[in-house]
């Protein structure tokens, strides 16, 4: 039976500023607008609806390429009537049948790409003459065949749609298929059946039957698995939770491949809406390349707008025990995981697999992408940042060890225990993951902040101290103050009150894990320039570019993903 989601999302093709984009409304993609000098960028997006009816199924048209990645192929076979179709003898049709009390429904296109191929979703050549033919079935041959103008342009289950004459053109007894792309329109299950048709004016008769494909045509949510542990805006993090409304419903493994499970740890500023399509993006861009395990989200309560980022990054830290309850969930019940943490969501991930602890093997392999925490977290030995005069102690390339005092000295940068190993050193993360790559890109605009001014994650890191009046008391630990939430200081110290040092109180001396190749876990073998190879660049638009436009700039990300994951084999 073939599985399909339907086509209920909202895909466009907009122009946004960075300004805007700075005010936290959705704007990263495709490119930049030639001549504007970066300020204004093009995406293609899956975007909110702000009103009813705005699914793209209705539309009858593909709005843009990654509308295209809503859509499968529909090959149909004339072999032996080929001739009699060409020359209306004889009619093909569709209908349903052994629907029960369900009603799916499709729409079909005729694929640009006569052999078929996957290349309208992974081929970018392929993406733009595919959106030239560029109107639904029927209308585009409706000069070839009247009657057809008035069908229905939805294969429904009341009636048999007929096939325009006009779609045998070009073929022969040696070339005798068609393939259509196929857009699910209202969920159902059942049978697409052929009908063989003969016309008597604006009437048909149904003299035979073909072959038949059973479909079941799904909500794209009942396709992935969605937990959470807090889905508000920096509310508390709360207890492990499905989220039933928003998930499918899954039987257990019957196949192997089926033990393989997707896990993505969302970033920062992520609103209810982009959280879940983000998800489903994953699920729809792994299917396209072949993969046939499950695809699951870890939903944790960061900020959802800009820019109260060091208190999302607080929730980040907190969720780690909330993820690793999860991750030993899932290994429980057999599953082999392979995590892709985005952005800030890798300071959930990383804490997690800390506190799994070395040897745990959790995690098949832990895929860091543009990942907003230090590198000195993972490697004491990456180089320093020059361009700042930090404040405060090298906490994260050196870390206290377990029970160890803080230094009592004046000279405390000197005096810091230098020859500690860093947070999420190899001590510490060996094994958590079985294997560990870094998905870094030297240019990322979130991370380095090297687009128009952008502060960025660099910048935070200057301004912790300043924004939140912090310092570090020799007696008492590091001091936090925020005069408009804090009448008087607030000392914190380890190792209980980590989470709240590091989001608040301490600036990182190193580029960003996702800015920088690293060492410790991340040896050099398992790094991935997105710079080098896939061109990712300086702009907005790269920091998510793989869950935004269209698989067909994308799929290379996501190819490289399954290879990296043992799932796909490099070719």
């Amino acid at each position: 039976m073939g599985i399909i989601w339907i086509n209920d999302d909202n895909d466009a093709a907009m122009t946004y500023t960075n300004a805007d984009q700075l005010r936290g409304i959705i704007g990263d993609l495709a490119g930049v607008v030639p001549g504007s000098g970066g300020i204004y960028e093009v995406e293609q997006d899956d975007i909110a609806s702000p009103g009813q009816n705005q699914e793209d199924w209705r539309k009858n048209i593909p709005t843009c390429k990654r509308d295209l990645e809503d859509f499968t192929r529909l090959v149909i076979s004339t072999q032996g009537l080929t001739d009699m179709l060409k020359n209306a003898d004889l009619y093909m049709g569709l209908k349903w049948s052994d629907t029960g009390s369900t009603h799916p429904s499709i729409k079909l296109y005729k694929q640009y790409d006569t052999t078929g191929a996957l290349g309208y979703v992974t081929d970018d050549y392929q993406a733009t003459m595919q959106l030239s033919e560029n109107a639904i079935l029927n209308a585009k041959y409706a000069s070839d065949d009247p009657a057809s103008s008035s069908a229905h342009t939805v294969v429904t289950t009341d009636e048999v749609f007929v096939l325009p004459q006009g779609l045998w053109f070009g073929l022969s007894s040696d070339n005798s298929k068609r393939s259509l792309l196929l857009e699910g329109c209202t969920v159902g299950t059942g049978q697409l059946k052929i009908v063989i048709l003969k016309r008597d004016g604006d009437s048909y008769t149904e003299i035979g039957e073909g072959p038949g494909v059973w479909m079941d045509l799904k909500e794209p949510h009942e396709f992935v698995e969605r937990w959470s542990c807090g889905d508000g805006d920096r509310t508390d993090v709360g207890s492990l939770q499905r989220v039933d409304a928003k998930s499918g419903t899954f039987a257990a493994p019957t196949t192997d491949a089926e033990k393989d499970y997707v896990l993505y740890v969302h970033g920062y500023n992520m609103q209810e809406l982009e959280k879940q399509r983000w998800l489903e993006t994953t699920y729809k861009r792994l299917w396209h390349l072949g993969y046939k395990g499950r695809v699951g989200e870890f939903s944790w309560p960061c900020s959802q707008s800009a820019p109260p980022y060091d208190d999302s990054e607080n929730h980040a830290w907190q969720s780690g025990s909330r993820l690793l309850e999860l991750l030993n969930n899932l290994k429980g019940l057999g599953f082999r995981v392979h995590m892709l943490a985005h952005s800030q969501g890798n300071v959930v991930a990383g804490e997690a697999l800390r506190q799994a602890g070395p040897g745990a093997q959790l995690v098949r392999t832990y895929i860091a992408s543009q990942a907003a925490i230090p590198a000195h977290s993972y490697d004491s030995s990456v180089e320093a940042r020059t361009d700042f005069t930090p404040s405060t102690p090298d906490v994260y390339s050196h870390y206290l060890l377990d029970g160890q005092d803080p230094p009592q000295s004046t000279t405390l940068a000197h005096t810091w225990p230098m020859t500690n190993p860093s947070y999420m050193a190899s001590v510490k993360m060996s094994g958590a993951a079985v294997k560990y790559v870094n998905f870094w890109n030297a240019d990322d605009y979130a991370l380095t902040g090297n687009s128009l001014g952008h502060p960025g994650w660099m910048i935070d890191q200057v301004l912790k101290p300043t924004l939140y009046s912090t310092g570090y008391n020799l007696d008492k630990g590091f001091k936090r103050y925020d005069p408009f939430a804090m009448p008087a200081p607030i000392y914190y110290t380890f190792p209980d009150n980590r989470f709240t040092i590091f989001a608040f109180c301490v600036s990182a001396r190193s580029k960003a894990l996702g800015a920088t190749p690293t060492g410790g876990v991340f040896a050099a073998n398992q790094s991935f320039d997105l710079k080098t190879s896939l061109n990712y660049g300086t702009e907005h638009v790269y920091h998510s570019a793989q869950f935004r436009s269209s698989m067909a700039q994308r799929w290379q990300y996501w190819n490289r993903f399954l290879i990296e994951t043992g799932l796909k084999s490099p070719q």
